[in-house]
């Protein structure tokens, strides 16, 4: 995961903890109120993820889980400009 963008130590705890489900337009940025999550500390848009399910494969992680730090993540290591499209896709969700 750690390829992704996400650090090893922090997938520990993650699967119950709450988030709150981006809008479709929001873009993961740390310098931002809730890491750029514009449904951030709205109830409304509060919940758990279900982590076998595909209709959750296009949420940002990074947005979803608000209460984390920027420290939590990291830099994707594949990027369209020089990785094959099979590490930057996933087969199950296109995403």
């Amino acid at each position: 995961m750690n390829d992704y963008g996400v650090r090893p130590g922090t997938l520990l705890g993650l699967d119950p903890e709450d988030g709150y489900y981006p809008a479709a337009g929001d873009v993961y940025n740390p310098n931002m109120p809730y890491n750029g999550n514009s449904h951030g500390g709205n109830d409304a848009y509060k919940g758990r993820m279900n982590w076998l399910k595909k209709a959750y494969g296009d949420i940002d992680i990074r947005l979803f889980y608000t209460g984390r730090n920027a420290d939590s993540w990291n830099r994707c290591r594949w990027n369209e400009d020089n990785s094959p499209k099979f590490y930057r896709e996933s087969p199950e969700t296109g995403k």
